[in-house]
Parts: structure tokens; C-alpha cells; sequence
């Protein structure tokens, strides 16, 4: 069996034309309006430096833990902090601003 050339695509299918959506296409409505950004935020950050600080005593009262618990607070903090962020976000979409 020979290779064969594909068929030809209709125009519907040049590229040109999809480079640049209509504005009809691009609108979904208006914008919700919530507290996703601010919630996210401050429980991210709170439970971020709660953590660490926990994180800190637990460590700095372990015998045999290491003796620098920069990392282990860096660590515990940031994973806390996006757990946070991720908990914040859900809770500030179940609450309507204005």
C-alpha cells in the first residue's frame, strides 16, 4: 500500500478564522461577585503561619528532631497555607457580595 495524500479540509476549518473570536462568543455573562480572592487569602495566610508556628514548638521540643527546624516550619507552614487557600476558596463562593 502506497501513502496516500489526506483529503482537503473545508474552509470551516481554517485557522485564520479562529485566531480571532467573536465578542459573542467570549461573553459568559457578568462577573461573580464573591469573596473567592479575599477569603483565599486570609485563611491561607492564617492557617500557613498557625501551622508553622505549631510546627516550630513540636520540632523545637522534639529530642530527636533536628536541631534546625527552619525547614520543617518552612515545610509545614507552605503546605498549610495552600490547604488553607484551597479551604478559604470554597468557603468564599458559598457567600454572595452585595
Amino acid at each position: 500500500m502506497a501513502q496516500q495524500l489526506a483529503p482537503v479540509l473545508p474552509d470551516a476549518w481554517v485557522a485564520a478564522s479562529l485566531a480571532a473570536p467573536s465578542r459573542a462568543a467570549v461573553s459568559v455573562g457578568h462577573a461573580r461577585r464573591d469573596y473567592r480572592r479575599v477569603s483565599t487569602s486570609v485563611s491561607g495566610v492564617a492557617l500557613g503561619v498557625a501551622a508553622g508556628l505549631e510546627a516550630a514548638a513540636a520540632c523545637g521540643n522534639s529530642e530527636s528532631g533536628p536541631r534546625n527546624c527552619a525547614g520543617v516550619t518552612v515545610g509545614v507552614g507552605a503546605l498549610n497555607a495552600v490547604v488553607g487557600g484551597a479551604v478559604g476558596h470554597f468557603i468564599g463562593r458559598a457567600f454572595r457580595r452585595g
